[in-house]
């Protein structure tokens, strides 16, 4: 079982430079007006659970996020850039006061093919121009770890592969039990699929009876789900959708189902789940949740706008053996990170207060 997260620190990461958050519970929420680093915290629990690696679908925790920032081939540079604080100062991440991750960013290179790049990193290793260096501290010795090599191909698209302890080793099948739920998971149909597949490779038909489930919340008359050309469908008595063509609020479903099902006693990050959300799904949304947690023992970490949803999760875990901590991030003061920390008893009556701190212009 993964040691769970109680304490982040970040310093020098996106607009926040420094942050020390402290006392995780079971399920921890984020809250706060846009610009206070709610976004921020999540990447970086990502990124700390992930151990700078891949997570549990084999995907890029740094690839994901330049990709969910629209990666335009022509502006690499200030993508990369963007992620440390004020363009200059090289970001860290520590878990729990002991593992921290030092990333640096500098300049990509272009290539003609992979074969050649391998050539050109086993040349030069020590001195190679990367996107993303990782420094992790073990037991206060300073040691260098290369974990991705990134580049632009002759398409102009983002390319990449993954080091480990300056060798050329693939780590894809050393994965680390985290997910990362976002509105860029929602657009990615070949992500969707890629899930599905392996979630049904895992776990067989009762999984995908649970999937169906979910899809029964707004479709009740739906037979099947199947995966054809890399893309999900939902199958009718007469006819079938696709998963593009399905309702925005079908979607977030059918992702959460498969995301709280798929992990076990790991990490799981979800950016406004409240999104495309009529108030009855909002209610299974949170039911998925709160299963994640109380019955597959993962630990999740959510952000959001939505004091609605917030109200549903207290009310729902109030009776539950589940510690909740509400995160209500006030501002950032020269990129210091302000933060009032509720627990799941203090926070229902702190829901007014924050709902008028939100209001604010």
């Amino acid at each position: 079982m993964a040691e769970k997260i109680r304490n982040l620190e970040i310093s020098n990461y996106r607009g926040i430079k420094h942050a020390d958050l402290e006392n995780f519970g079971d399920i921890n929420v984020f809250i706060g007006k846009n610009g206070t680093g709610k976004s921020t915290v999540l990447e970086a629990i990502a990124i700390g659970a992930s151990k700078c690696k891949v997570d549990y679908l084999g995907n890029s925790i740094f690839v994901n996020i330049l990709n969910r920032r629209g990666w335009d081939k022509n502006k690499f540079y200030d993508i990369v850039e963007e992620l440390n604080y004020q363009h200059k100062h090289s970001p860290k991440i520590c878990i729990n006061k002991k593992d921290a991750y030092f990333l640096s960013f500098f300049s990509s290179i272009s290539s003609q093919d992979f074969e050649t790049i391998k050539k050109e990193i086993k040349k030069e290793i020590e001195e190679i121009k990367v996107a993303i260096n990782v420094n992790r501290l073990l037991k206060k010795e300073e040691k260098w770890y290369c974990t991705h090599y990134l580049w632009i191909d002759r398409e102009k698209n983002l390319q990449y592969f993954i080091l480990w302890n300056k060798e050329l080793k693939n780590i894809f099948e050393d994965v680390e039990p985290v997910i990362a739920l976002d509105n860029y998971m929602l657009r990615n149909l070949s992500l969707t699929a890629n899930i599905f597949e392996k979630l049904i490779d895992l776990f067989g038909w009762k999984a995908k009876q649970a999937i169906i489930d979910g899809i029964k919340f707004l479709y009740s008359d739906v037979k099947d789900i199947d995966i054809k050309e890399n893309i999900i469908r939902a199958i009718f008595d007469e006819y079938s959708l696709t998963f593009p063509s399905l309702a925005d609020g079908l979607k977030s479903t059918l992702i959460v189902s498969i995301i709280t099902y798929l992990l076990d006693k790991g990490f799981i990050c979800i950016e406004e789940p409240e999104n495309h959300l009529h108030p009855g799904m909002m209610e299974f949304y949170v039911d998925k949740i709160v299963e994640s947690s109380e019955k597959r023992k993962n630990q999740i970490f959510i952000s959001t706008h939505s004091l609605d949803f917030i109200s549903l999760l207290l009310k729902r875990v109030e009776k539950e053996n589940i510690s909740v901590n509400l995160y209500h991030l006030i501002e950032l003061e020269k990129g210091i990170l302000k933060y009032v920390c509720y627990s799941k008893e203090d926070a229902l009556g702190a829901i007014e207060k924050i709902g008028i701190d939100l209001r604010k212009l």
